[in-house]
């Protein structure tokens, strides 16, 4: 779930030079988490679909211009993002966001399906990371993205021990953000447990 693909330079350069096959595994590797992503924008099943389609159509389209895996990822999260937010938008729907959410909480009642379960537990995540303070969101946010302790500390300029020391911050920050929300039980545990998982990752 957490690292679906090792990164690897020969993958890179077949996906950066055009090859289907290389796109497909990306895609393959990709796309539910993506969905899982776009499903916490509270969009359906169908609309998340198709906003992730539509990131990967951009970033094959866009398959010359990279200069690492790194940079895809950060590309399809980002284009992920930006058209939900956009099809939200042009629906008029961005206002009613965290209300249907709310909603969807309040409904303990009805069983938890796994699906269900993963989306609301991105959800809570993505959502307490917009009350972190910038540095620990930053940091954060590059972990949930796949980069190590190193490729971090590289990719902000600052050292690894720093890069750790955020992480504990930010992940503490979220487990208390989770605590005071009175998450439904199923959803606090599985939050909780990619937390810890966070805070063991190298």
């Amino acid at each position: 779930m957490l690292n679906p693909v090792n990164r690897n330079d020969d993958l890179f350069d077949e996906f950066s030079s055009g090859k289907e096959e290389a796109f497909k595994t990306l895609h393959n590797a990709y796309r539910h988490r993506l969905q899982y992503y776009a499903l916490s924008f509270s969009l359906t099943r169908e609309e998340a679909e198709d906003v992730v389609g539509e990131a990967f159509t951009r970033c094959w389209q866009s398959h010359k211009t990279f200069d690492g895996l790194e940079h895809v990822k950060n590309f399809l999260y980002v284009s992920t993002r930006n058209a939900a937010i956009n099809f939200l938008n042009a629906k008029g729907r961005q206002r009613v966001h965290q209300e249907k959410y709310n909603a969807e909480q309040a409904q303990q009642e009805e069983p938890f399906s796994h699906e269900r379960v993963e989306s609301e537990v991105l959800h809570l995540i993505y959502t307490g990371m917009n009350t972190l303070p910038t540095e620990c969101r930053r940091v954060f946010e590059l972990y949930l993205q796949d980069l190590d302790t190193g490729e971090i500390a590289l990719q902000l300029n600052i050292s690894p021990a720093t890069v750790r020391s955020q992480k504990r911050r930010a992940i503490q920050l979220l487990k208390t953000m989770l605590l005071d929300k009175g998450a439904a039980t199923p959803v606090l545990a599985a939050a909780l447990s990619i937390l810890e998982y966070f805070l063991n990752a190298e």
